[in-house]
């Protein structure tokens, strides 16, 4: 009787040692962990990168407008050897400025920090991963004195070497007003079957 009891109550203390191993590897990470004092946190952005100054904008492709300026992006694979170039309908009525953010690069700082539940904090720089996408962002800035005017950007995806058309080809219709103020539109898209 006295071995069946024992023998229960191991049992019982077993399987809940298994429960709460159980509810320890489901649970969530903790949302915010107390610092102590000299550590310094880095935010970890997936989805966004920090270009011209501290805008920050998607990684996916798109506009981003604002009354005294808008950002393009597009998404490409410098790897491949393809890569976007541009042109304007007309010269003389916006600077361009241009950046990129390289996918492989999965968090902004390359470094990532966490802090444990008992309170140790580690760091780890991520890896850059060879041959992923890249966005590109150009931010269209009009040039004084503002005139009512729209323009078309085309851009071409291809490698530098090709001659034959590019393997896409993305227009905008930018329009500057007489105020400052710019919007840009995606007008079409082409694309190019390869064999």
């Amino acid at each position: 009787m006295k071995k069946t009891a024992f023998l229960l109550c191991a049992l019982i203390l077993s399987l809940s040692s298994c429960a709460t191993q159980k509810q320890i590897e489901n649970s969530p990470e903790p949302k915010a962990a107390l610092k102590t004092a000299g550590q310094k946190s880095l935010p970890v952005k997936k989805n966004t990168c920090t270009v011209f100054k501290g805008e920050e904008y998607s990684v996916e492709e798109g506009v981003y407008n604002r009354n005294s300026f808008s950002v393009i992006s597009l998404v490409g694979n410098g790897s491949t050897g393809y890569s976007w170039d541009f042109k304007l309908s007309e010269e003389g009525l916006l600077k361009v400025e241009n950046d990129c953010f390289y996918h492989g690069r999965l968090y902004e700082q390359g470094v990532i920090e966490k802090i444990l539940p008992d309170g140790t904090k580690i760091s780890y720089r991520m890896p850059e991963i060879a041959g992923a996408g890249t966005t590109y962002f150009w931010k269209l800035i009009p040039l004084e004195p503002y005139t009512d005017k729209t323009v078309t950007m085309t851009f071409d995806y291809r490698c530098r070497w090709e001659t034959e058309p590019p393997l896409r080809q993305v227009e905008y219709l930018i329009t500057i007003k007489k105020d400052g103020t710019i919007n840009c539109v995606r007008k079409a898209e082409n694309t190019v079957p390869r064999g």
